[in-house]
């Protein structure tokens, strides 16, 4: 069996991050009075000079308020921050690597969302799967982590993709190994300890 062709295996990559992403992006176990609730990638593959927006949301599942919550995101090497926000009052503080929101209280019930926009730099290498990690911390809550994958694609020609049909048997290895993935990913978030 020869190898794909270079176009099949980044449609293949982005299929996998497609299967993938969205299990991954859901956080682990909520951490006394604090849930990440949601985090996403407006897509799933992006190119040199793309702008991506991450998406996160968290809620305090307590009765009471949470103080001092704090996120931290480090971009992998190929991602450059370019801005945040949040939907309420925070103190944000990034540079191009690097990426701190402070939030003094979120009240009981309440949600917050914070929006990142990355872009996707030069050196930035096609075919790479990039993964983003998000740690929220609050004090003696705890913390959490939530990731979402991002798939690095070249700049191509509709031509150059592979047309359909072609090497279905490889699809169906990607989704073995996605299944795979996922079933990982499903036994560390049980096993790993409360921090």
């Amino acid at each position: 069996m020869s190898a794909p062709s270079r176009p099949f295996a980044l449609m293949l990559s982005a299929l996998l991050v497609f299967l993938i992403a969205a299990p991954l992006t859901a956080a682990g176990p909520a951490a006394q009075g604090m849930a990440i609730t949601r985090a996403e990638a407006d897509k799933a593959t992006a190119g040199p000079g793309d702008e991506v927006r991450f998406l996160l949301q968290l809620q305090s599942t307590g009765d009471q308020s949470l103080q001092g919550v704090e996120l931290e995101y480090i971009p992998p090497a190929g991602l450059e921050l370019v801005t945040a926000s949040a939907s309420r009052d925070a103190q944000i503080t990034l540079d191009t690597q690097r990426l701190m929101v402070l939030l003094e209280d979120i009240p009981p019930q309440d949600r917050v969302e914070i929006t990142i926009v990355v872009r996707v730099g030069s050196q930035a290498k096609e075919g790479a799967a990039l993964v983003n990690h998000f740690t929220v911390t609050s004090g003696a809550m705890g913390s959490q982590e939530a990731v979402v994958a991002l798939s690095i694609a070249g700049r191509q020609s509709a031509a150059s993709l592979p047309q359909a049909g072609s090497s279905l048997s490889l699809l169906l290895v990607g989704i073995g190994l996605a299944a795979g993935v996922l079933i990982l990913h499903h036994i560390r978030a049980r096993s790993s300890p409360a921090r």
